[in-house]
């Protein structure tokens, strides 16, 4: 606990003998399935800053345990053998899907630890949300207060030479690319995104049939580069979509204080509108979501008819799972910044009229109104191959919710792909980005915007040099303890 010093709120999701608990600081909880604590059910009270654990290390118990962790906690440190949390592929992206990153690997010599030598690697492996840095391999030294001469290593596993030190080779990051894009229903496959994994969502789902969509067979793809194709073919298909299923698991992998941004508009047939919008809005209180804001998408349309007022704005429904756990508003300068404002009337709640009788100066910005403008189509500036989708909503529009609503290394989920605007300024401002869309040929053009944005922002990172660590004894034949108990009941 000294080295890696965690601050706010710490849980110990496997507590056992207490070996980890016991040296977390305050504020902090455990779970323990055997003292009727499960963690795979626990809902915290505040969000997690750092999990620190001794899970169980079969494979029927760790990996929901990791994975809930991951969506949970910003820090997660686990102490296992190494390929309990490296072995896979599937162990990589339990991690990667939900935005954490490898900030350090420390492996430990089973001698002296309370655990029977076995032929895997004993390591502490610290996992990040949001690490930019070098991914870090740090040896425990047998005789941590004698230095001992650096020997390098094309492995950090490698058994050769002293075993002090290690200096591992500069290399390319090789793990956790930027995003994922998924070609399927959303209804089926976020059933396969972790729970609590999510911190915002922005997406325009079809809007009653409004647009004919066209789909290809993933192996008729043509190969042309995209911006010589022809625009793909209007071939009608259903593409009304499981709303319900989709919100009841929006909700399930949102992450308690996250946001959904659901941007909506309704069909007018039969000189009546369809009111779809708000149904699925009070659906979505129904299952639990808060309707934080109603906002405004307004935007210059072409006129459609002149037996009523003309079209000119769409909903943008800011939902939210518990109170937003972040809110950073857009500003916008005040038309009368620098003077004085000598009154301002206001109605009281007893309906009387008051105001301020001090001189109040007014301030240079202000916080957004939450009706918001943009030019679209070619008028917004989008690159051309966004238009081989026929209903992009403006990257504007996505940019200013995902700077509002999220932080650097957050994740970003868009269920309706579509051409990958949300995906490209996701990736743009530093976040992680999930899509998914049933067209794949959608799919496959939201992948080129994307991996332009992607290839824009990807630094060159290395992994760094190894340093040695001292860990602190007194616990570890608690965690022996631990895992012998689980051995049992397995």
């Amino acid at each position: 606990m000294e080295y890696f010093n965690p601050s706010g709120f710490c849980l110990d999701p496997c507590r056992g003998a207490g070996a980890f608990y016991d040296a977390l600081p305050e504020p902090r909880d455990w779970c323990e399935i055997e003292q009727g604590r499960d963690f795979l059910t626990y809902e915290p009270a505040q969000t997690i800053s750092w999990a620190i654990t001794n899970p169980p290390w079969s494979a029927k118990e760790y990996r929901p345990i990791a994975q809930r962790c991951f969506g949970l906690a910003d820090n997660v440190v686990f102490l296992v053998r190494l390929h309990n949390g490296l072995g896979t592929t599937a162990r990589h992206n339990d991690y990667r899907k939900v935005g954490h990153r490898i900030k350090e690997i420390i492996l430990c010599p089973w001698e002296g630890v309370g655990f029977a030598p076995e032929g895997f690697s004993l390591a502490v492996i610290h996992w990040q949300k949001g690490w930019q840095g070098d991914s870090k391999w740090t040896y425990w030294p047998e005789l941590a207060s004698e230095p001992a001469p650096t020997t390098t290593f094309s492995s950090p596993l490698n058994k050769g030479g002293r075993s002090d030190s290690l200096v591992i080779r500069p290399r390319t990051q090789i793990f956790e690319p930027a995003h994922d894009l998924i070609v399927g229903d959303s209804a089926l496959k976020l059933k396969e995104l972790v729970a609590d994994s999510v911190d915002l969502t922005v997406t325009s789902p079809p809007y009653d049939g409004l647009r004919t969509y066209g789909l290809s067979r993933p192996e008729a793809i043509n190969h042309k580069p995209l911006h010589e194709r022809e625009r793909p073919a209007k071939r009608a298909f259903n593409y009304n979509f499981d709303f319900e299923t989709i919100a009841r698991e929006l909700w399930r992998v949102t992450k308690r204080g996250g946001v959904v941004v659901w941007v909506v508009g309704d069909q007018t047939r039969d000189f009546t509108e369809s009111g779809t919008s708000f149904r699925q809005v009070l659906f979505f209180k129904e299952i639990g979501f808060n309707l934080y804001d109603t906002m405004i998408y307004e935007s210059e349309k072409p006129p459609l008819t002149h037996r009523r007022y003309e079209q000119k704005f769409e909903f943008m429904f800011v939902l939210s799972k518990g109170n937003p756990k972040t809110f950073n508003p857009l500003m916008e300068p005040c038309t009368n910044a620098g003077q004085v404002q000598t009154r301002r009337t206001v109605r009281n709640t007893d309906g009387q009229l008051g105001g301020f009788q001090q001189p109040q100066p007014i301030k240079a910005t202000k916080i957004r109104g939450n009706i918001w403008t943009y030019d679209t189509g070619a008028r917004a500036g989008e690159d051309k191959i966004a238009h081989l989708h026929p209903a992009i909503f403006p990257s504007k529009l996505a940019e200013d919710h995902i700077l509002s609503w999220s932080n650097p290394g957050d994740t970003v989920l868009d269920p309706f792909l579509g051409s990958g605007t949300t995906g490209k300024m996701a990736i743009k401002h530093g976040r992680r980005f999930i899509g998914i869309d049933v067209s794949a040929e959608y799919v496959e053009i939201a992948r080129k915007r994307i991996g332009e944005a992607a290839s824009a922002q990807r630094p060159a990172r290395k992994i760094g040099l190894i340093k040695s660590i001292i860990i602190n004894e007194h616990f570890l034949p608690r965690i022996a303890q631990d895992q012998d108990r689980r051995k049992g009941r397995l």
